[in-house]
């Protein structure tokens, strides 16, 4: 990559980082320099998001549940899963892996016989 073009690419990343930092500081309803102090790029645990008002609360499954059930005036709350279909390339690769793990388990056991064998001998 040529300086101009790493230039080039540091300005756009620039610019999605500062609509980043407008979007949390908007929805979190913090001021925009108190989100940028903290968007380093570094993750934080929940207990420090939680700190940071980045988040409601911590919890598990049920307690989103119980929120939204709270929050929206719900009886029941009904989760959907949505799973991306997997394409080509997926569907390769997890057939490819799974081809050469079960080669592999069968030379590792192999080996492993083998030497177990071996053992047996010298020590009889």
């Amino acid at each position: 990559m040529t300086n101009e073009e790493r230039n080039i690419l540091q300005k756009k990343i620039d610019k999605i980082h500062e609509y980043f930092i407008e979007a949390v500081a908007e929805n979190r309803n913090m001021p925009f320099e108190e989100v940028k102090s903290i968007a380093t790029g570094e993750f934080y645990l929940g207990e420090e998001a939680l700190e940071f008002n980045l988040i409601d609360e911590l919890g598990d499954i049920e307690t989103a549940k119980e929120y939204l059930k709270k929050e929206l005036n719900l009886t029941v709350i009904s989760l959907a899963k949505y799973e991306k279909p997997a394409g080509f390339a997926e569907l390769f690769g997890k057939t490819f892996s799974e081809y050469f793990f079960f080669i592999g388990k069968g030379i590792g056991s192999e080996l492993f016989e083998s030497r177990k064998t071996s053992k047996l001998d010298i020590i009889a």
